[in-house]
């Protein structure tokens, strides 16, 4: 096989089967001769500002000619293919230069390197048409010689593999001609060029509402597309997921109109009759047929997806609020949910989570927002041994916000998990410093840690600058992390843990029997201890089998040499019960209420009494 980035090797326009197959890819396009696009002008402008060069263009290969679809910096709008740099990169898998074109062999009596425009520096990369024939170039021209590195290099294959999704939503979308219609009973759906998805639905919306037809706007997320693009280059995902889009439009004629609207997910209008539950289950039919099995390009693939809904005219009469709709209604469904159909309740449950996000900015600077401690008792002799820091929350507005709300709301947000985490760090190394000066045995305390803060880089770092500047030891903070957060890397998990021993701090798993309750994470982390979820503690005492559980967890972390520690405890018979399995620690409302600090000061000094 010749490599076309040899200077010894002319390119061949390859066999009369290839090329006859390569120019019927061209020819579906539909795009020789069409006037210019500001979608293709747009990335060609943003290749010669990336890579600081005069000229950009977009061209695509005909019998015999070059022909320029986005040109910047350049007066042709044509070349004959002889002289087209770009005949080359047909030919060629990945990014082709040329750093000099003067004295390479193929090009330095081209007359466009002799003459206008006197191409020096060259760097284009192949544009695949729906099935992966070579159709065109996006390449970048100077007028002095250079070199091109290898991010160069990436920039500007992702640049080529815009173009060609681009070229893919003229062709495997539903239509590209400019005009929606009622048509025999059923609304007809095509877009203009360059129209946006927005746009085109709002175009749909007044359709429909002449037509007196109910629409279904479904938000449809792939929850695996990220690890399918893992596996297979941009070109081959990009064609797969146009396949899987055609396959759910020609089974379902009443499925309009169907986009992609970010890196998972999807937007679908389904034209229907009846009423809201008809409408949720045209849909649930329709993702259950997005869930089967697609095969394409030697691909078999299952992608997996989740939705949500909301329905035109009920919920909205315009296409960013029916979207927003949708999307809301997809973002409070459970796993194993049916499509979640908007309504009334889950916008003024988003309402509420805007408003908790926007108070707890205020919350944590005017004191709003604060600590609990509840006990820990050593079950041998019921001494305290340490406590465990709570979040607390009470708003003037709101009144006492649940942790089980504001927690889970404010994990998904960077910057508010980050102010909450670093705020307990803070307040737990403060009160540890006021118990070392006054006690010779302070008591431990224990934070729970987002996985998410847990797995920063500067997690370690931050944490012994707070030690560091209150001058105390890590050894009596124990870092608590759920079964959960330790899944996604294991080698993370146990680097991190090892430069926070390094410290002094302590780590334990927390809510261990709930979820997969790995051996692994005993037998391989530096772990110190195993808290027991409450959900098995609280029926030991109710079901044999939850018994035995627990028993079989607590003979498994001592098997390791680990301590354990029974959350949940609420009454004298769970509390017997522990003690008689031998677990060290006990926590929960029969010892001790979750108390202010002047509570928890006073306990740690009758102790010490």
């Amino acid at each position: 096989m010749t490599d076309p980035q040899d200077p010894k090797v002319a390119p061949s326009r390859g066999s009369v089967a290839d090329e006859k197959l390569r120019r019927a890819e061209l020819a579906g396009l539909d795009i020789l001769d069409t006037g210019p696009e500001e979608r293709f002008d747009r990335i060609a402008r943003l290749a010669a500002l990336i890579f600081d060069t005069p000229t950009a263009l977009i061209s695509f290969i005909d019998h015999d000619r070059q022909w320029f679809k986005a040109r910047i910096g350049f007066n042709l709008c044509e070349t004959s293919r002889d002289e087209a740099f770009c005949r080359y990169t047909l030919a060629y898998a990945q990014v082709f230069v040329i750093e000099d074109a003067s004295i390479d062999p193929r090009f330095r009596d081209n007359p466009l390197v002799v003459g206008y425009p006197y191409i020096r520096f060259y760097a284009g990369r192949a544009i695949r048409g729906p099935t992966g024939q070579p159709v065109g170039s996006l390449c970048v021209i100077g007028h002095n010689p250079r070199g091109f590195d290898d991010r160069s290099r990436e920039i500007l294959r992702e640049l080529a593999l815009w173009v060609e999704a681009e070229l893919a939503r003229g062709v495997e979308e539903p239509g590209r001609l400019a005009r929606t219609s009622h048509e025999g009973g059923r609304l007809v759906a095509t877009a203009d060029a360059g129209e946006t998805i927005y746009e085109h639905i709002d175009r749909l919306l007044g359709v429909a509402a002449k037509a007196n037809h109910r629409l279904a706007i479904l938000h449809m997320r792939v929850d695996n597309l990220p690890e399918f693009k893992l596996v297979h280059d941009a070109g081959r995902a990009r064609r797969f997921i146009g396949r899987w889009l055609n396959n759910l439009r020609n089974r379902n004629s009443d499925l309009i109109y169907i986009d992609r609207l970010s890196e998972t997910a999807f937007i679908g209008v389904i034209d229907y009759c009846g009423s809201a539950d008809a409408a949720r289950r045209r849909c649930d039919a329709l993702r259950a047929q997005a869930v089967q099995e697609t095969r394409f390009d030697n691909i078999h693939f299952v992608f997996n997806t989740t939705a949500g809904m909301s329905l035109f005219p009920d919920h909205a009469s315009s296409a960013a609020e029916l979207v927003n709709k949708a999307r809301l209604a997809h973002s409070t469904r459970r796993w194993g949910d049916r499509t979640a159909l908007f309504t009334p309740s889950i916008a003024l449950r988003s309402q509420r989570h805007s408003l908790l996000q926007e108070r707890f900015e205020t919350a944590l600077l005017d004191g709003s927002l604060y600590f609990h401690w509840q006990p820990i008792f050593g079950n041998a002799g019921r001494t305290l041994v340490g406590f465990e820091l709570l979040a607390r929350w009470y708003d003037a507005q709101l009144g006492a916000v649940s942790p089980n709300e504001f927690i889970p709301l404010i994990d998904r947000q960077e910057r508010l998990r980050r102010a909450l985490v670093m705020n307990a760090i803070e307040t737990a190394v403060a009160q540890l410093a006021h118990w070392q000066q006054h006690h010779d045995d302070p008591p431990d305390v224990a934070i729970n840690i987002p996985g998410s803060e847990f797995y920063r880089e500067d997690f370690p770092d931050l944490v012994a600058s707070v030690l560091r500047r209150h001058d105390v030891s890590g050894a009596h903070l124990v870092f608590e992390l759920t079964e959960r957060s330790l899944i996604p890397s294991f080698a993370a998990t146990a680097e991190t843990m090892q430069r926070l021993r390094q410290i002094g701090i302590r780590m334990a798993i927390d809510d261990f029997g709930s979820g997969y309750s790995s051996i692994a994470y005993l037998t391989e982390l530096p772990i110190s201890s195993v808290k027991i979820d409450k959900s098995v503690v609280q029926q030991i005492d109710r079901a044999a089998q939850h018994y035995r559980l627990m028993q079989s967890i607590v003979d498994l972390a001592h098997g390791q040499n680990l301590p354990t520690v029974a959350e949940g405890v609420e009454t004298r018979a769970q509390l017997e019960l522990v003690t008689e399995m031998h677990c060290e620690y006990t926590q929960g409302f029969f010892l001790g209420y979750p108390q202010p600090l002047a509570q928890a000061d006073a306990l740690v000094a009758q102790q010490a009494s």
